[in-house]
């Protein structure tokens, strides 16, 4: 292992320490609780028995069996509980996500570059650590969006769907994976090869919905609340009480400027990515209007893979600008 990539991993060790110690003091219900909501959607999924009056959280996460799957293992082969498990677990997918996320941008980007985007990503991420206790799904899909972005700009298609089968098991919103991919590849006329790597992508995440939905019993019964009921009160709420903290806002604020990079800066943007970036406004309106909060901010993550390339692309275009 070369001086660099020793001292990569030691920075993505110390930030994932930081973020999880601040994930882990900054919920205001323990760590046994989350741990426990793991361990019942895991026992609703193996025995089969999620009950109809089932706790919201785990009808919610009932389908999202990748992480307490994971748990269940570690508990099973070491003997240790669950809230050990959980905190291990947590701990690792942070750095996994770290570690994917900068790799990731090191393949279009210089290591400057790639540390600047890797750590906007640790400096915002605690923005998303807004919730009771902790929720384990947000880093694996750092992971997942990263390694996906990463098969589709290098053209790796079928791997593609891999990722898209494993990370489907995680949480459902590896469907934007296949979205990507059909804005990315979108050729005319259209090819049969173009049809069967989009249909693969896309049922490489519906086969998983499908099993889990029949295991669990839930059919194709809606899971989330009503986005609009929850957040336009709570969004409004900024103009009748005044408050710059107002938690509704979080989905701005995680990005900030980064937002208006797909706009402001398009023609910095490489063809793909700028094909990529089209999907960002489809992927916002679905989180605002589909099932999201934005009182919840770790829900959009999956967007750090596309507006921090964008923003870095950015500022590469503007300081070469500037020394023309």
């Amino acid at each position: 292992m070369t001086k660099q990539k020793l001292l990569l991993a030691a920075l993505c060790l110390h930030l994932s320490l930081v973020a999880g110690a601040v994930s882990f003091f900054a919920r205001q219900r323990p760590v046994n609780e989350a741990a426990s909501l793991q361990q019942n959607v895991w026992l609703a999924f193996k025995d089969r028995n999620l009950q109809p009056d089932a706790e919201h959280l785990v009808f919610v996460n009932s389908a999202r069996i990748l992480m307490p799957a994971l748990m269940a293992s570690l508990v099973g082969l070491t003997g240790m509980t669950w809230p050990q498990a959980f905190s291990l677990i947590r701990l690792f997918s942070i750095i996994c996500a770290y570690y994917i996320f900068y790799l990731y941008l090191s393949r279009y980007f210089s290591v400057v570059e790639s540390l600047l985007g890797l750590l906007f990503l640790s400096a915002t991420i605690p923005l998303t650590f807004n919730n009771q206790f902790e929720i384990l799904t947000e880093f694996p899909e750092i992971v997942v969006f990263s390694l996906g972005l990463m098969c589709i700009l290098n053209g790796r298609d079928w791997l593609l769907c891999l990722v898209i089968l494993v990370g489907a098991f995680n949480r459902e919103t590896t469907c934007f994976l296949p979205l990507i991919l059909l804005f990315v590849r979108w050729t005319k006329p259209l090819s049969w090869s173009f049809v069967s790597r989009i249909a693969a992508a896309g049922f490489s995440w519906l086969v998983p919905l499908i099993f889990l939905r029949w295991r669990l019993g839930i059919g194709w019964q809606w899971q989330h609340s009503d986005s609009l009921a929850h957040n336009l009160p709570g969004f409004m709420r900024f103009f009748s009480n005044f408050n710059p903290y107002n938690n509704y806002l979080f989905y701005l604020y995680l990005f900030g400027f980064l937002w208006m990079t797909p706009i402001l800066f398009r023609s910095h943007q490489p063809p793909e990515m700028r094909r990529a970036l089209l999907t960002v406004p489809i992927i916002a309106s679905v989180y605002l209007f589909g099932g999201g909060f934005m009182d919840e901010p770790r829900e959009i993550v999956p967007l750090y893979t596309l507006l921090v390339p964008a923003g870095l692309f950015a500022l590469r275009g503007l300081a070469q600008k500037a020394y023309v």
